[in-house]
């Protein structure tokens, strides 16, 4: 079995590089949906989440996902304590999902923090999804309307830098407006075969 992570910056398309992997039967494990799901079902976590945050951080008995992203954003350590919680869980969730998929001969394990969380180190490859600033936030927008440019270039300068993403890359993959995606990924996984 080949591992392949797929990361890039948001908004540059690795939604749509993945909806196209699945089309050709490939699995696609998304580590950011799995761990939005652990967060919001997994026990130790929420009650890790109180620990770090404290009582505004639940609500409903779920975390109050969009008060504890501003807070994580604003103050480092809380983050690095809330991925200490999340990303070991992730870690088990997608051993699991490996295990289930077994028989597989190639997997791709889709995450926004491969690089941050060097997770991408377990994997045999990692494709960098890439794609001109503008077009990355003009996509965001369309996106997430309750979102601005301001929010979008915050996020931006919070994520690992392109450089250092293209410089971790095996394979690269642009997605341009004019860049076409089907025969980048067919070569990407020509070349991972041999």
């Amino acid at each position: 079995m080949i591992q392949l992570g797929i990361t890039g910056g948001i908004g540059s398309g690795k939604s749509t590089v993945c909806s196209f992997l699945e089309t050709l039967n490939f699995p696609v494990y998304y580590a950011d949906q799995r761990a939005k799901y652990i967060t919001e079902n997994d026990n130790e976590v929420i009650f890790s989440i109180f620990e770090i945050f404290g009582e505004e951080a639940i609500l409903n008995n779920k975390p109050n996902r969009n008060w504890i992203a501003k807070k994580s954003f604003q103050n480092p350590i809380l983050l690095t304590k809330l991925n200490q919680v999340i990303h070991p869980k992730v870690a088990i969730d997608y051993q699991n999902w490996l295990e289930n998929n077994k028989y597989k001969d190639f997997v791709f394990k889709e995450a926004a923090l491969l690089i941050e969380a060097e997770s991408y180190k377990n994997l045999d490859y990692l494709i960098v999804i890439t794609a001109p600033l503008k077009t990355r936030i003009d996509r965001v927008l369309l996106r997430d309307p309750q979102r601005n440019e301001s929010d979008v270039k915050k996020i931006i300068k919070n994520q690992v830098s392109e450089k250092v993403r293209l410089n971790k890359a095996n394979f690269i993959i642009r997605n341009g407006d004019n860049d076409l995606i089907i025969p980048q990924v067919l070569k990407i996984i020509e070349e991972a075969r041999l």
